[in-house]
């Protein structure tokens, strides 16, 4: 064989080789390694999967997440708009510590531009819980917060909103506004005095706790029983949970009640007495006018079941042009009283036979001494209008003259006379109630025919 030829087979032979060994090399490894590595990734495209519907997930609940905050943090500033709007409008509205403007005279919402309006009515009510508390309780629930579906806006009843918030307002007198609103300003000084937290709603054991505590301080039952009602009234109005709706509140007000009410000591004024007290003026009093100023007062005090302050300089004095005197009978106009609720009242007086105690001609003879001056019927001879105390002190003479004891009889021994006088002249319950101006059957408890026997 040829060299070159053998040479060229050598070559290939080696090339064969080390290709046949490399081969083998690869395919040994391939062998070796193949099973254990597709044995461990064979799962991989399940957990990719996996893997990525959970960053699917994760960015869903993110995404939620800031929504959820963004929703929050919007309701937020409306809340934090709606309480400053209500703050704005409370520290606007009128307040009730000297006197409460009187709500407007028609509940109907006058019409304007074509849109129902009731000027100064729409804050009523808020204004009326606020100045009751003075500020305690700033956010009543009022109308259009119970979350039905007659809450959302409607023009065409905003106007009823207002006439209710109107009624709310004008359903309690001055007087009652008052009284509540002293009812309050007590309740907090007694959270200040006992360093309890002031709450709203009040929670039983408070009340329970300011009972006994007016009771200590020896308020009267029925002082305690109004103060209950201040604040239970309060409650109700706002739609909160009545601390008062207790029946351990309600007996401890029947305990306040048979402990602190001792039966009541004043006497009746009576016919016999009122004609000498009246003739004693002469001897206990020097001034001419003052004696027939007196008589008048004392005449017209049985007459009409007067109350002192409706007399003497008050809120509900009696006012020159509200008496008109006839020949036998005088008609009294009473424009503002106790109880009263904006209504006015009338009560018609006859004369009597015996002129000393005649109310008719004893008004005759003071009004020709007083003269036509405005202002309040019966005044001073300073021309101011009478005091109560001065009134008082010469009540108090004229008893002491006549022999009466002055812890039995005093100015409301007057009113408990007349509603006596009537009921032993056949009056009606009905009749009573009218004369004296009573809202319920209380005038029962004036009615005192077993002292005038």
């Amino acid at each position: 064989m040829p060299p070159k030829r053998a040479a060229s087979l050598r070559v290939s032979e080696v090339t064969r080789a080390a290709g046949g060994k490399q081969s083998r090399q690869r395919a040994s490894t391939a062998a070796s390694t193949s099973t254990p590595i597709q044995e461990a990734v064979q799962p991989a495209p399940d957990l990719a999967m996996l893997l990525a519907e959970m960053r699917r997930m994760g960015e869903r609940q993110e995404a939620f997440q800031t929504r959820a905050e963004s929703a929050i943090l919007s309701l937020q500033r409306e809340n934090a708009g709606l309480r400053e709007k209500a703050r704005q409008e409370s520290v606007a509205a009128p307040t009730l510590r000297h006197e409460l403007p009187q709500p407007s005279r028609s509940a109907v919402p006058q019409e304007t531009n074509g849109r129902h309006e009731s000027p100064g009515q729409s804050t009523a009510a808020a204004s009326l819980i606020h100045d009751l508390t003075d500020g305690a309780v700033q956010d009543p629930v009022f109308l259009g917060s119970r979350g039905s579906s007659a809450d959302s806006p409607s023009t065409s009843c905003s106007h009823l909103d207002e006439t209710a918030h109107s009624l709310l307002y004008s359903s309690i007198s001055n007087s009652t506004r008052q009284a509540y609103h002293r009812t309050w300003k007590f309740f907090m000084e007694f959270h200040r005095l006992h360093e309890i937290m002031f709450e709203f709603p009040s929670a039983k054991i408070v009340l329970i706790r300011f009972v006994a505590f007016m009771h200590e301080r020896k308020y009267a039952s029925s002082s305690i029983t109004s103060a209950v009602s201040a604040i239970s009234f309060v409650h109700k109005v706002v739609g909160a949970d009545d601390p008062a709706d207790s029946l351990f509140v309600r007996k401890m007000l029947q305990g306040c009640k048979r402990l602190s009410n001792p039966a009541d000591a004043r006497l009746p004024i009576t016919l016999h007495i009122l004609d000498k007290i009246v003739g004693a003026s002469q001897k206990t009093m020097g001034n001419m006018y003052a004696q027939t100023r007196f008589k008048a007062m004392c005449t017209l005090a049985f007459h009409a079941l007067l109350r002192v302050g409706e007399m003497t300089s008050s809120p509900n004095t009696l006012q020159q042009e509200d008496v008109y005197v006839e020949v036998d009978s005088l008609t009294i106009t009473f424009r503002k009283y106790k109880h009263s609720t904006g209504a006015t009242s009338q009560l018609t007086v006859k004369a009597c036979s015996n002129e000393h105690i005649c109310a008719v001609a004893m008004m005759k003879n003071y009004l020709r001494v007083r003269g036509a001056k405005t202002g309040s019927l019966f005044l001073s001879s300073a021309g101011t209008p009478v005091l109560r105390s001065q009134f008082c002190a010469e009540l108090k003479c004229a008893l002491q003259f006549c022999g009466y004891p002055q812890a039995r009889y005093n100015t409301h021994s007057f009113r408990i006379g007349g509603a006596t006088h009537l009921a032993s002249q056949g009056a009606s319950d009905a009749q009573i109630r009218h004369a004296g101006r009573w809202a319920s059957n209380a005038f029962t408890s004036y009615v005192r025919l077993q002292s005038t026997t």
